[in-house]
This record gives structure tokens, C-alpha cells and sequence, in this order.
């Protein structure tokens, strides 16, 4: 939802209208108070509001779908009323719409399915951000590092973080730790040199007042690879795995696997304990991470969009 939210509002800068049709409740009142007007759909694998809102669009409206559950079929009966434009990670379904919107590192290589009239919009250049992540004040890195943030998602993890923040502090026991957490994430130990941040609003404040930052693959990562924070990834989930491959090719972050992998513990102190003695190596990191993301990439597409839309 976030990324959606963030293209909406791009969309709403540049004078076009938005509504939001969403597959459950799930953020609903989120995105209400955020201005937008709201509908859900009556089962999660059903379109028919989502139909009835491209309907109303008429001639100079424009759908964007993002959600994984929409088949290959429900995508050309959207297309068959209206231009749709697609966010797809992946590239395991055909596309038959109008644009495909893929913000990831190496989106470029992914064999997409469309059609002859699809235009693709592939690659860091269009990634979702938070146009607060667009530019930015310069990053001095210092020679020793004082503060690491962890972000590992909203969700229970189990023991994952208390063993995350015990491995760092262990490793660097001059450092504080910022942790962030969701509504249903797990706590770390009670030690006086970490400092939990639940749901911040400032996560960009957090991650330029960090030296260093152990995340998940997810959105975050590029999150930080715009604020050039260098960064310790870990794999969270299966379909982090491309992100993480493509940042770490590209020199912004370290990638360590997933947690459960053999020699994970080891590959995280080891990567802890040299970036915090390299500073010249986190100031490559830094540079490379704010060369990969500009955070300009969804005033991009909502230009494209609102183009394609009339």
C-alpha cells in the first residue's frame, strides 16, 4: 500500500483525480485520512468495483493495479475499458495492459508478458518513493561508526530481532541501536543502548542520523540506498532475493542471506566488524547507493501516467 499511496499522491500533485479500490478493508481508514476517497471489494479475488471505477474514468481515465492476485484475465477485462497500468514484480503472469511499472533493480532483465503496445517503465529510475527521499543533505561519514538502525519489517519475527540486536551489540559494543518496529513486530532485549522507534514518522531522520543499518530486502532497502546509508541486507522473504542481489551488485549494501541459512551469525558480526573499520568503504557505499536512487522515480511515472491517461 505504501508505494501505491505514494504514487497517488504524485499523481494528485500533477492535477489528477484519485480513488482507491482496495482488495479488503485492510487500509481503509489509513488512506482515508490521507484524503483519498475509499472502496473495497467484496472478496479479495473479485474486480467488479474496480470495473465500475475505470467505467467512470471515461475517456481521459487511467487504472493502476497493484496487487499479484489479479489474473492475467481480470487485467485485460480492466483493459478492455480503460488504459491500465500494471506494477509487477515479477514478471510470472502475462501483462496484457497499456504500461508495466517495475521500480526493482534488475527489472530490466524480467521477461514480461504484454503486448505489442506495452511500454515498460523498468529499473531504479521509476522506483516508488517517498518524494521526501529525493535528494537529500550531504552524508559525512565519520571514522568510527556510533549508531546502527535495524528495520526488519512490521511483523512478529519471533526471536529474530532480540538475536539481531544482541549479535550487533556484541560485535560493536561502543554503538547504539536504533530499532524500528511495527504495530505487530517483536521486541528487542532491554539494554540501555537501544532505542526502539514504534511506527516513527521520521524513518528518513533515522536513517540519515545512522551510521550503518541492518535491514530487510524489501522497500526500506532502497529506502536507505537513497539516503546512502550502507547497509547489512538480510533475506526476510523469498521474493527479497533479487533486491538484495541487485543492490549488492550495484556496492550499496552487503547482502548476509536469511537467517536460518548455515553461517548467517558468522557472515553478519564478520560484515559488522569490517564496514565499521573501513570508512572509506561505507563512503563508496553511500556514493554508490545515491547514484543507484535518486527517489525521483514516482514523479516519473506519474508524469507517464497522467500522459497515457489523456
Amino acid at each position: 500500500m505504501r508505494r501505491t499511496w505514494t504514487l497517488a499522491s504524485s499523481l494528485v500533485a500533477q492535477g489528477a483525480s484519485v480513488e482507491f479500490v482496495l482488495a479488503t478493508p485492510d487500509g481503509e481508514s489509513t488512506l482515508r485520512e490521507a484524503g483519498f476517497a475509499i472502496d473495497s471489494e467484496a472478496m479479495p479475488d473479485q474486480i467488479d468495483l474496480t470495473l465500475a471505477a475505470a467505467r467512470r474514468g471515461g475517456e481521459r481515465g487511467l487504472v493502476v493495479v497493484d496487487d499479484a492476485g489479479v489474473t492475467s484475465d481480470a487485467l485485460a477485462a480492466l483493459a478492455a475499458v480503460s488504459p491500465v497500468a500494471c506494477i509487477d514484480d515479477t514478471a510470472e503472469r502475462d501483462v496484457p495492459v497499456d504500461v508495466v511499472v517495475n521500480g526493482t533493480v534488475g527489472a530490466e532483465a524480467l521477461s514480461y508478458r504484454g503486448l505489442q503496445r506495452t511500454r515498460y517503465l523498468l529499473g531504479p529510475r521509476y522506483l516508488l518513493l517517498r518524494p521526501e527521499f529525493a535528494g537529500g543533505p550531504e552524508r559525512i561519514t565519520p571514522d568510527e561508526v556510533t549508531r546502527v538502525l535495524v528495520l526488519v519489517g512490521g511483523g512478529d519475527l519471533g526471536s529474530l530481532l532480540e538475536r539481531l540486536t544482541d549479535a550487533i551489540l556484541e560485535t560493536l559494543p561502543e554503538v547504539a541501536v536504533d530499532v524500528v518496529i511495527g504495530p505487530f513486530g517483536g521486541r528487542p532485549s532491554m539494554d540501555s543502548r537501544i532505542h526502539v522507534h514504534t511506527t516513527p514518522k521520521d524513518i528518513l531522520g533515522l536513517m540519515l542520523g545512522a551510521d550503518m543499518a541492518v535491514s530487510g530486502g524489501g522497500q526500506t532497502a532502497y529506502e536507505l540506498a537513497a539516503t546512502g546509508t550502507p547497509t547489512v541486507g538480510i533475506r526476510l522473504a523469498d521474493n527479497q532475493a533479487m533486491n538484495l542481489q541487485g543492490l549488492a551488485a550495484a556496492g550499496c549494501l552487503r547482502a548476509v542471506g536469511e537467517p536460518d541459512d548455515d553461517g548467517f551469525w558468522r557472515r553478519l558480526t564478520g560484515t559488522l566488524r569490517m564496514l565499521a573499520a573501513d570508512a572509506t568503504e561505507r563512503k563508496r557505499m553511500t556514493a554508490r547507493g545515491r547514484r543507484l536512487v535518486d527517489g525521483g522515480g514516482a514523479a516519473r511515472v506519474a508524469t507517464f501516467l497522467c500522459a497515457a491517461g489523456g
